[in-house]
C-alpha cells in the first residue's frame, strides 16, 4: 500500500503542487471577483458566475503550462476545462448555497468552502482527462 502511495506521488505529485498554485492564483481571482461583484448589489449566484468566468480563462492559460501540454490549443480543449470547470461551479455554488441557506455561513466563507471541494473536480478533470 505504502509502495502504491509512493507511486502515485513520484508520477503525479508535482503536476499536483503545481496545480494546487495555480488553482490558488485563481481562487483568489474567482474569490475577490466574487466579493467585488456581491457587495457592489449582485446575487451571490449571478457574483459567483461572472468571477467564475473570469477565473476559469486564468486557470485555463495556467493549466496548459502545469499539465505541459504541447499541441496547439484547441476549441476541444478549451471546451474542455470549461465543461470540467463547469461541473465543480455546479458543485461550488451547491455548497456555498447550502452553507448560506442551512447554516446562515457568511457568503465568502461559504464560497471559499465551495471552491475547495470543487478544486479536486478541476484537478482531476484536467490531470486524467484534458491535458492527459
Amino acid at each position: 500500500m505504502a509502495e502504491a502511495i509512493r507511486k502515485i506521488i513520484r508520477r503525479y505529485g508535482r503536476a499536483f503542487f503545481l496545480y494546487l498554485l495555480a488553482g490558488g492564483f485563481c481562487a483568489l481571482i474567482d474569490w475577490s471577483g466574487f466579493y467585488l461583484l456581491y457587495t457592489s448589489g449582485l446575487s451571490y449566484t449571478a457574483a459567483a458566475l461572472l468571477a467564475f468566468v473570469a477565473a476559469t480563462f486564468v486557470n485555463y492559460l495556467l493549466s496548459r503550462q502545469v499539465f505541459k501540454a504541447q499541441r496547439k490549443k484547441t476549441a476541444r480543449e478549451v471546451a474542455g476545462v470549461y465543461l470540467a470547470s463547469l461541473a465543480a461551479l455546479a458543485v461550488d455554488i451547491s455548497v456555498m448555497t447550502a452553507l448560506i441557506n442551512a447554516l446562515s455561513a457568511p457568503p465568502l466563507l461559504a464560497k471559499i468552502t465551495g471552491t475547495g471541494v470543487a478544486f479536486f473536480i478541476n484537478y482531476g478533470a484536467r490531470q486524467f482527462y484534458i491535458f492527459k
